[in-house]
């Protein structure tokens, strides 16, 4: 609830202050008087936005602060998020706008965003105006309203659960079939490669070993030429060879071996290089064998070198490389298999998940169905009393044929205001005195503000007589379960006000100034014979604004004494 609304150099009021009550308040004024600017404030002070042209001329900036008291549950919640505590159940809301364009908002004392502000304004006030529909002209917002009228809201959790969990498995699930051809494309790839290589049957070390043997093939007339060569002169028949002439060492010092330790010695040694040279002789004689080519043998070679070099320069430049790309693209293709398997599994899951989503979908199109017909009794009920009588109201549904956060419905409100008349979309046929009684009525019905202060901005307009009485009482009626600040240009509607406010404009030093004035019972009088008779007012005009005001106070007695 508000309890104070002070106001500093908005537009043409200097310094103002307003002080509701918690029940039916009405602002009345000349038009241009500056109701509109006291309903600027309070959508500035609810963190709507504002113009730097609101700020009164010859000032570098606008004030407007309001203290609330009453918090609904979640305006408190928001406060402790913030880290903001609340006294007395009580906030102060300041906001001041500087020319520059700069805002500097507090909330219980504390400097905090204008997101802030607008975030509990949402939830302390509700402003309409005669146009205001903008809620109720929004076919966007009315599936919400029949949400919030037929209480499914646990429902609703349950469906935007399962409507959640059934998205994020088709997000992965497309996500998955959009790569699938390209999967394909890399599995035949590593298919190939990796059979490529695992037929080649790699071995590190390989290349070297053929370029080596190649190279001796390739010289093995001349190698082999040597090596026998040296074979021969070490062991061979001739006399002249190493291994005859180290025998013939070996006996001359066999001889003398007992007589000389020298000789002993020198014995062994010569023993030993004959044992050598014989080994040797052996050795090289084996290798020479060993480079008599096999049939075919170096074709065989050079076409394994081809082989090995070409898969070297495809798959990393050594026999390291190729391998360590063999091992890396077996992982790969394990990895894409699993893929495949997960993309299987994920379409089955998005099968079960959107069946889950669209059983709900389904239970709440029953329960708005049900609830659409409780509330066009409802409405046409308040609609009777507004002296609208043949007006119906419809809750017209479409199947929209796929699953939204919603559900599966669209929805909007469809009206035939006179008889003989088709329904047509409450947007494009109400006119705007109906407006502010269809409005009134779905209010009154949906009571989407509960908690809030609500303000209603001359949605009286086009609305007179019995009508406008009946409007009065409405909004009296809402008054006692939401305070109600209602700026109105008729007497029947102000009179019903349990406490008026008259602004009101003058000159001072050459500079308009606007004030707001609490009217008592002599100055409501005057104030509703001016709203009706203009500025002549005679006794006849006082007296029937005199009269209205009895009549209000009789109207409002069964609901002051609780009856």
């Amino acid at each position: 609830m508000l309890l104070t609304l002070y106001i500093e150099n908005i537009a043409v009021i200097e310094r103002a202050e307003l002080s509701p009550e918690a029940g039916f308040n009405v602002l009345t004024g000349e038009t241009g008087a500056g109701k509109s600017i006291i309903l600027d404030a309070l959508h500035a002070i609810a963190g709507g936005r504002s113009s730097r042209e609101l700020i009164r001329t010859g000032q570098d900036k606008a004030t407007v602060r309001a203290l609330f008291s009453s918090l609904s549950p979640r305006a408190l919640a928001i406060l402790a998020e913030n880290g903001i505590e609340c006294e007395d159940g009580s906030l102060l809301l300041s906001r001041e706008m500087h020319a520059d364009g700069r805002n500097l908002c507090r909330a219980g004392g504390k400097p905090c965003p204008l997101s802030l502000l607008r975030e509990l304004g949402e939830e302390l006030v509700s402003i309409h105006g005669q146009h205001d529909g903008r809620q109720l002209l929004d076919p966007g917002a009315h599936l919400g309203f029949l949400d919030d009228f037929a209480g499914i809201s646990a429902e609703l959790a349950d469906y935007r659960e399962k409507y959640r969990a059934a998205r994020d498995v088709r997000t992965a699930l497309l996500a998955a079939e959009a790569g699938r051809e390209e999967r394909a494309r890399r599995c035949d790839l590593l298919d190939f490669q990796i059979a490529e290589l695992s037929a080649a049957d790699l071995r590190i070390g390989e290349l070297a070993e053929l370029t080596a043997r190649k190279k001796a093939l390739d010289n093995a007339g001349k190698i082999r030429t040597a090596l026998t060569g040296a074979a021969e002169s070490l062991c061979g028949d001739g006399g002249a060879a190493a291994e005859s002439l180290l025998s013939a060492a070996g006996r001359a010092l066999v001889g003398v071996a007992a007589l000389s330790p020298a000789a002993a010695e020198a014995a062994d040694r010569v023993a030993e290089l004959s044992a050598a040279a014989e080994a040797l002789a052996k050795g090289l004689r084996e290798e020479a064998e060993s480079l008599r080519e096999e049939p075919g043998e170096k074709d065989a070679i050079a076409e394994r070198m081809e082989t090995l070099r070409r898969l070297m320069a495809k798959y990393g430049g050594s026999e390291e490389a190729a391998l360590a790309y063999l091992s890396a693209a077996e992982t790969e293709r394990a990895s894409l298999a699993s893929a495949e398997a997960d993309s299987g599994a994920l379409a089955g899951q998005y099968a079960e998940a959107l069946s889950a989503a669209k059983e709900a979908a389904q239970r709440l199109s029953s329960l708005r169905q049900e609830a659409a017909g409780r509330l066009k009794t409802a409405v046409e009920a308040e609609l009777r009393y507004l002296e609208m009588p043949n007006c119906r109201i419809f809750a017209q549904f479409t199947a929209s044929g796929k699953l939204s956060p919603a559900g599966a419905d669209k929805m909007e409100f469809y009206l035939a205001p006179n008889l003989g008349e088709e329904p047509k979309p409450l947007h494009k046929i109400a006119s705007g005195g109906e407006m502010s009684r269809i409005m009134l009525a779905l209010r009154n019905v949906l009571r989407a503000d509960s908690g809030r202060t609500l303000v209603f901005d001359e949605i009286d307009t086009g609305v007179s007589g019995r009508a406008a009485q009946r409007v009065g009482e409405k909004l009296y009626g809402a008054s006692r379960g939401n305070q109600v600040l209602c700026v109105t240009h008729l007497s029947q509607i102000a009179a019903m006000g349990d406490a008026h406010f008259s602004v009101r404009k003058e000159t001072r030093d050459g500079r308009t100034i606007t004030e707001v004035l609490r009217l008592d019972a002599e100055g409501r009088a005057g104030e509703l014979a001016r709203i009706t008779g203009g500025f002549h007012i005679t006794d006849t005009l006082l007296a029937g604004a005199k009269e209205l005001l009895r009549a209000a106070e009789e109207y409002k007695k069964p609901a002051k004494e609780g009856k």
